[in-house]
């Protein structure tokens, strides 16, 4: 673990911060993107009366840990509302306004009644639906309102899109946290997390008992910590785990550039492209989002008008098919007409 494994882990660090076209020194490896959020949620040093921001797109895990963390010293969570509109539409802000002008509206009224906007969390990719956000838009007005910790939940985006850190850094993103074991076809229990420089010094790993005893004197070989930062000691070893599963992040690039990254990336979004019109085409439906914003995931509404449909639906999908679908309620869209939600 010391010596060999920490060999391969520093290899595999460096081959992972190539593919995203970011610094060795500001990427570290972590089990998942909980543990990447915690870190940076608890570097964000919330504090009473300040404010911290996300989508309600954002992943469940990420809503409750904001709010554990702004419960233990009086801060408060904001949601900002994203609308998905349908009709091969792109996910805009409350009233159809885009998402980094909504974004940017709320930060203002923050700041005005004098209070700290501490941190702003947004998807790259969502969860559900799985739709693309304007990243860089959403990052640039945050840092252009001195937003301290910008943190870009790229958890479903390693693998299905090209990620480009320098580009995302230039926009305002200080903190990006991305699992390997989604798309990019690593094993679970791998994951990434970036740190802009201004950053390092602040954060930790959520596990910090092995941080202590190795950040001076350990018994690393001394290849495995040779010019390494203090950021990257302290994510070097957290205790006993099983490390292959971020060895394996290496093997995974390798496999995937063996079989060309374009590849990959084009086949793959050429099928959600053509599996969410195709069907949308046979139902007489409509397409969620519009090609752009659709990476791997395929949103197609489903030929319901009920909740009690889709969850049939769904079961039936799962049971008699193997097969599992996210279904999600889209609310009545009253100023195209309707009065019914779809689904």
């Amino acid at each position: 673990m010391l010596g060999v494994a920490a060999m391969k882990l520093r290899a595999a660090r460096g081959d992972l911060a190539k593919y995203v076209e970011a610094e060795t020194q500001d990427v570290a490896l972590v089990e998942n993107c909980t543990a990447a959020a915690t870190a940076v949620i608890r570097s964000a040093e919330l504090r009473a009366g300040d404010v911290a921001i996300h989508l309600s797109t954002a992943y469940g895990m990420v809503k409750n840990a904001l709010a554990h963390a702004a419960d233990q010293v009086g801060a408060d969570v904001i949601s900002l509302p994203v609308e998905f509109r349908g009709r091969g539409t792109a996910p805009v802000g409350a009233g159809g306004a885009p998402l980094d002008e909504t974004l940017a509206e709320m930060i203002d009224s923050v700041l005005v009644s004098g209070r700290r906007v501490a941190m702003v969390t947004f998807d790259y990719i969502a969860s559900c639906p799985g739709a693309i956000m304007p990243v860089a838009r959403m990052a640039k007005v945050s840092k252009q309102r001195g937003v301290p910790t910008v943190l870009a939940d790229a958890a479903h985006a390693l693998g299905q899109v090209r990620l480009d850190m320098k580009f995302l850094e230039q926009s305002g993103v200080t903190h990006l946290m991305a699992d390997a074991h989604k798309w990019l076809y690593s094993p679970k229990g791998s994951a990434m997390l970036w740190v802009t420089r201004d950053c390092q010094t602040s954060i930790h790993p959520s596990v910090v008992g092995a941080v202590c005893s190795n950040s001076k004197t350990t018994n690393f070989d001394p290849n495995a910590l040779a010019g390494l930062s203090e950021f990257e000691r302290r994510f070097q070893y957290t205790g006993t785990r099983d490390y292959t599963p971020l060895v394996a992040v290496g093997d995974a690039l390798r496999w995937r550039s063996e079989v060309g990254e374009s590849t990959i990336l084009g086949y793959n979004h050429g099928l959600a492209v053509w599996a969410q019109e195709y069907l949308s085409h046979q139902w007489g439906t409509e397409v969620l989002v519009p090609a752009e914003c659709t990476a791997f995931m395929a949103h197609a509404r489903v030929p319901v008008r009920s909740s009690l449909a889709a969850a049939l639906l769904n079961r039936r999908l799962r049971e008699e098919h193997a097969t599992h679908v996210m279904a999600f309620e889209l609310p009545a869209r009253k100023y195209l007409g309707e009065t019914q939600p779809t689904h």
